[in-house]
């Protein structure tokens, strides 16, 4: 397994983790879908893309050097 590919898996097993808990909270008896729940899903879709971005650049830095 390439660090590519296993970045990835963990990218979309930490999303689809957020994301199952932010629908979860939302489709509640009191959970109401406001622009902040909306913000919550955004963010639960971005940040760990930002994160193995990251990442990938280190571990290009590091493989360069």
């Amino acid at each position: 397994m390439t660090l590519l590919s296993f970045s990835l898996s963990l990218y979309a097993f930490v999303m689809l983790l957020f994301l199952h808990r932010t629908l979860e909270e939302g489709g509640g008896p009191t959970g109401a879908w406001d622009a902040g729940r909306l913000k919550g899903l955004a963010l639960s879709l971005t940040w760990p893309l930002a994160l193995a971005a990251v990442l990938l650049v280190a571990y290009q830095e590091r493989r360069s050097n």
